[in-house]
This record gives C-alpha cells, structure tokens and sequence, in this order.
C-alpha cells in the first residue's frame, strides 16, 4: 500500500540520519540534521458544479489532496518528535519544524464549483490546529502557511481564451439538467475569473 511505501522510505531516511556520512573518502565522518518537513498538497482541483462531481471524483480529491498529507505527516511524527539526542549530534539542535502550506484564497471565500478544495482546505486547517495542540508539549514547531495566490502559469494555459474553452468543453460533458442548471452560473463566474485573474507570486520568492 502507499502508506506502507511511506513508512518505508520514512525508516530509510531515519536510517540516512543515524549514519555517518563522508563528503569524500578522506572527509570526517559527520550526520544529516533533519530541520524541517514541508508539506505542500496538490494545487490543483476540479472546478465543477457538486451535482456533476462523480463519486470516484469526490473520492480521488479526499485521498490525494487531504489524506495524502495526513498520512505523510503521520509516517514522520516519530522522527519530528524523537528527542534530539538521538540524531548522535555532539551539540543538541532544535526540534525540526513541520510547515504546512496551502493557498488561502478559495478557502476564504468558498464560491461556487470550487467545493473539493474548499472542503481539503477546511480539512487540513482543522488537522493542523488539531496536531498543533498535540506537538506543543512536545516542543515541535507547527506553521500553517495560508499564503496568497501561487503563480502556476507552467501548469495551466497560458491563453485566457483556452481556460474559457476548457471551462466549455467541460460543461458539454455534464448532463442536460446539470447544463441547463448551473451551465450559464458556471461560465460567468470562469469569464469573471479570467477578466480578474491578477499574477500571484512566484512560487521561487516563496522559497
């Protein structure tokens, strides 16, 4: 399963931790410092009426956008909460960090057809708040970044006319009730976006 494919990868890396390592074959033996896990889920979601959303959609939204990062961030709590001492540094460093960081816009202000990512944002806010709590005495730092825009124009079209056609055939594919109930809503409020849609910042600048 993938989260056994997870805790694997988790146990070699903390196995990479435990073991020093050499710069060069002559170099002094020295040992990685984990400092921060970041967790950054998926951008992207689908953009369509609740009625048109199929089962296997809903389904894939809740495991890759929210359960994903759960489950990722629950493989590494041993090694963010394991004490220090054992990373077999000669001085004691900070616990590492666990930062969360996910768009805050949609969330916000939750408008129509943008129901999966304003339920995983909802869902991972209160995740956080929640392991927050648990971490505190354990002296683990937790943020949750809610930042603004993400600039992804390599991931979507760069031609506004193409999201509006995009947006179209989309709508062509849904059933004649849900055409007639939500298609004129739906692509009013996409025209809308495009006309609005200022750049967000750079994905690098976050960095």
């Amino acid at each position: 399963t993938q989260t056994q494919l997870g805790n694997d990868g988790v146990e070699r890396f903390a196995k990479l931790l435990q073991t020093p390592q050499h710069a060069f074959d002559t170099a002094r033996a020295h040992y990685l410092q984990f400092t921060a896990l970041i967790v950054i889920p998926t951008l992207t979601y689908p953009n369509s009426p609740v009625a048109t959303l199929s089962p296997i959609d809903i389904q894939d939204v809740i495991n890759t956008r929210l359960l994903q990062p759960i489950l990722l961030t629950q493989a590494f709590l041993p090694l963010l909460s394991a004490p220090t001492s054992q990373h077999h540094h000669a001085h004691p460093h900070p616990q590492p960090k666990l930062l969360l960081l996910t768009p805050a816009i949609i969330s916000s202000l939750n408008p129509p057809f943008h129901a999966p990512e304003s339920i995983v944002s909802a869902g991972l806010k209160s995740f956080t708040a929640t392991l927050s709590a648990e971490l505190a005495p354990l002296n683990v730092p937790l943020t949750h970044f809610e930042l603004g825009s993400f600039d992804t124009n390599p991931m979507t079209p760069k031609n506004q006319l193409a999201t509006l056609s995009g947006h179209s055939a989309e709508a062509r594919t849904w059933s004649d009730d849900a055409r007639e109930a939500y298609g004129g809503n739906f692509m009013r409020v996409a025209g809308s976006a495009v006309e609005k849609k200022s750049k967000g910042s750079n994905l690098r600048e976050l960095h």
